[in-house]
C-alpha cells in the first residue's frame, strides 16, 4: 500500500497532461493550416480576377476587331465608288456593291452614299430599317467619323433609330474628278455582337450594354453581380462590359482546401495519439474488467441459445406431429416451415419449396381465390378461410390463413372425397326435382363456365334435329329460332345466366323441313359443378315443349 499513491500520483499527472497537450498541439496545427489556406485563396483570388480580366480584354478586342473590320469593307467600297466615271455608273456600282453588303454583313441596316453637301443621293436599307431618302440632309457632321473621332449627334441620327449602333463614314476626296463625298453605313450592334462572340468564351456569362441599354447577354445569372463591370468610351458615349464567372468553373485551386484538411486531419490524429497513449493504463484496467463481464455474458448467452435451440426442437417436433397440412409465408410469402402432411398433400419435397415464393413453386395459384385470400389475410390482419378447387393437383381442399407478425400461417385438408358427396347429392336432388317437373317434356342442361349445352332426345325431337347434326351451345339454338324473337330469348338466358331468376318463355322455332313451331322454354338454376380452382361451374337446367295455347302437337 505504501507504493499505491505515487503511481496513482503519476497517472493522474499523465491523464491531466493527456487532456491539454493534444488540445495545443491540434489547435497549433489547425492555426497553421488555416494560415496556409488563406494565403492560397487570396492568390487564387488575384489570378481569378487577371483571368477575366484577360477574358474581358479578348471580348473587347474582338468586338472592336470586327467593327473595324467593316468600317475597312465601308472604306473600299467607298474608294470602288469613287473611281466610277459618271454619275449613272456610280449609281449602278452603289446599287451593286451596296446589295451584297447588306446581304454578306446582316449587322448592316444601311448604306447611304452623300454628296459633299451632305445630301444624300443614293441609299439602301435592309426591310424595315429607318433611312434619310433622297434629297434629304444627314443630321450630322461626318468628317469627325470619316477620320475615327467621336460626333455626338450622330448617335440620335435617324439611321440608328431604335437600335444600339454606331454609324461607319468612308469618305472620298474626289478622285476622277469628282467632288468628296462620304457613303455612312449604319451598324446595329444588337445583330453584330451576338455573331462575333458566338466563339469567343462561349461558356462565358456576359452582358454588353450601352446607354442604359442590353444589347447583348447571355448566361446572366439571376440575382448575382457581375465578377468585372468595365467601363468603355464608344463613340461618345459609355459602354458597359459586365462578366461573370462561368458555371461550374473552379474559381481556387483545391491544393489550399487540402492543404487546409490535411493540416486538420494531421492535427487530429496527433491529438488522438497523445491521448491515446495517456489513456493507455486506464484502457488496460477497463478492458480487464470488461473480460470479466464478456467471459459472464457468454456464458448467459449460451445458456439463451440453448433453450431457444430446446423450444424450436420442441416445436418442429409439434409441427411434425400436426395431423393438418401446415406451413408458414415470411412477409415476401416465402416458405418459412413445411410440415410432412403439406409435402404429401402439395406433392412437393420441402428442400424446394423452403425459402422459395409460393407463387414460383405454384404459379397456377396466381390470380385465384388463393392470392386472394393470402393477401387479404395479410393486409388486414384477419382470419380466411375458403374452399377452392387447385387444378395442377386436381383436388379439393379447405384452407384457413393466420396472420401472424412475420407473414401468415396456412392450415390445409383435402376435401375431394366430400365434394364429390356433396355433388352427387346436390346432382341427384336436381334430377329427382326436374324428373317430377319435366315428365314427358325435353329437357336441357346448360353448363355456365364451359358453355356446353345437353339436349335430351325429346328436344332434338321438337327441334326435328338429328343429334349427330346439333353444334353445341347457345348459338347453335339461336340458329333455330326465328329471326325476331332472338333478342327476347338471349335477354332472357343472360338472366338465368346472371342468376336474377328463372325463365319461361315462348318463341318460334325454324325446323329443317320448313315448319315452324312455338315452343315454350322453362329454365331455372342447378347446382354447382366441380372445375378448376376458383369454385368450378354452375348449371343451369331446364325444358321445351311446343306450346299448347298455339295448338302445336309435339
Amino acid at each position: 500500500m505504501a507504493t499505491a499513491t505515487p503511481v496513482n500520483g503519476l497517472t493522474r499527472a499523465i491523464i491531466r497532461r493527456g487532456v491539454w497537450l493534444p488540445a495545443v498541439a491540434f489547435l497549433v496545427v489547425a492555426v497553421l493550416s488555416a494560415a496556409g489556406w488563406w494565403a492560397i485563396a487570396r492568390h487564387d483570388d488575384r489570378l481569378a480576377e487577371a483571368v477575366l480580366e484577360q477574358r474581358a480584354n479578348t471580348v473587347q478586342a474582338a468586338l472592336r476587331a470586327s467593327i473595324v473590320a467593316r468600317a475597312e469593307s465601308i472604306r473600299r467600297m467607298a474608294q470602288r465608288l469613287a473611281q466610277a466615271p459618271d454619275e449613272a455608273a456610280l449609281e449602278r456600282q452603289f446599287d451593286i456593291d451596296a446589295r451584297i453588303y447588306l446581304q454578306h454583313y446582316p449587322s448592316l441596316r444601311s448604306l447611304t452614299w452623300a454628296g459633299p453637301d451632305r445630301v444624300v443621293r443614293h441609299v439602301l436599307a435592309q426591310p424595315g430599317a429607318p433611312v434619310l431618302p433622297a434629297g434629304a440632309t444627314l443630321e450630322f457632321d461626318p468628317d469627325p467619323l470619316a477620320v475615327g473621332n467621336a460626333e455626338p449627334a450622330a448617335s440620335r441620327s435617324r439611321l440608328l433609330e431604335g437600335s444600339n449602333g454606331e454609324l461607319l463614314v468612308a469618305r472620298n476626296d474626289g478622285e476622277s474628278g469628282h467632288q468628296a463625298a462620304y457613303l455612312v453605313a449604319a451598324l446595329d450592334y444588337g445583330r453584330l455582337f451576338p455573331d462575333v462572340l458566338e466563339g469567343i468564351e462561349p461558356g462565358l456569362p456576359l452582358r454588353i450594354s450601352q446607354g442604359g441599354r442590353v444589347i447583348h447577354a447571355r448566361g446572366v445569372p439571376e440575382g448575382v453581380a457581375a465578377a468585372l463591370d468595365r467601363q468603355v468610351a464608344n463613340q461618345g458615349q459609355e459602354a458597359r462590359i459586365e462578366l461573370w464567372h462561368a458555371s461550374g468553373e473552379a474559381l481556387t485551386s483545391r491544393f489550399g482546401d487540402i492543404l487546409f484538411v490535411a493540416g486538420l486531419l494531421v492535427g487530429a490524429l496527433l491529438a488522438l495519439a497523445l491521448h491515446l497513449w495517456t489513456r493507455s493504463r486506464e484502457r488496460a484496467e477497463q478492458a480487464e474488467r470488461a473480460g470479466e463481464a464478456l467471459t459472464m455474458q457468454i456464458a448467459e448467452n449460451e445458456a439463451a441459445q440453448e433453450a431457444r435451440r430446446a423450444v424450436e426442437r420442441e416445436l418442429s417436433s409439434v409441427f411434425e406431429s400436426i395431423s393438418d397440412a401446415f406451413y408458414t409465408l415470411d412477409d415476401d410469402w416465402r416458405f418459412v416451415l413445411v410440415n410432412p402432411r403439406a409435402e404429401q398433400l402439395m406433392r412437393t419435397p420441402r428442400q424446394e419449396m423452403v425459402g422459395k415464393r409460393v407463387w414460383d413453386v405454384f404459379p397456377a395459384a396466381l390470380g385465384t381465390e388463393i392470392e386472394t385470400s393470402f393477401r387479404r389475410a395479410a393486409a388486414e390482419k384477419i382470419t380466411v378461410e375458403f374452399d377452392v378447387y387447385f387444378l395442377p393437383l386436381a383436388s379439393w381442399f379447405n384452407a384457413r390463413v393466420f396472420p401472424h407478425p412475420n407473414g401468415v400461417a396456412v392450415y390445409f385438408q383435402d376435401v375431394s372425397a366430400r365434394k364429390r358427396a356433396e355433388l352427387g347429392m346436390l346432382k341427384a336432388q336436381a334430377t329427382s326435382e326436374r324428373a317430377q317437373r319435366l315428365a314427358q317434356l325435353g329437357s336441357w342442361e346448360y353448363d355456365l363456365s364451359t358453355g356446353e349445352l345437353h339436349w335430351s332426345e325429346e328436344v332434338h325431337r321438337i327441334f326435328g334435329i338429328a343429334e349427330a347434326r346439333l353444334a353445341r351451345g347457345l348459338p347453335a339454338l339461336l340458329e333455330r329460332v326465328h329471326f325476331d324473337d332472338r333478342v327476347a330469348l338471349q335477354q332472357a338466358q343472360r338472366r338465368l345466366h346472371n342468376g336474377e331468376g328463372d325463365i319461361d318463355i315462348e318463341y318460334r322455332v325454324l325446323r329443317p323441313d320448313g315448319e315452324t313451331r312455338i315452343v315454350r322454354e322453362l329454365g331455372t338454376p342447378g347446382a354447382r359443378r366441380a372445375g378448376p380452382a376458383g369454385g368450378g361451374g354452375r348449371l343451369a337446367a331446364g325444358h321445351h315443349r311446343p306450346s299448347p295455347q298455339r295448338g302445336c302437337a309435339a
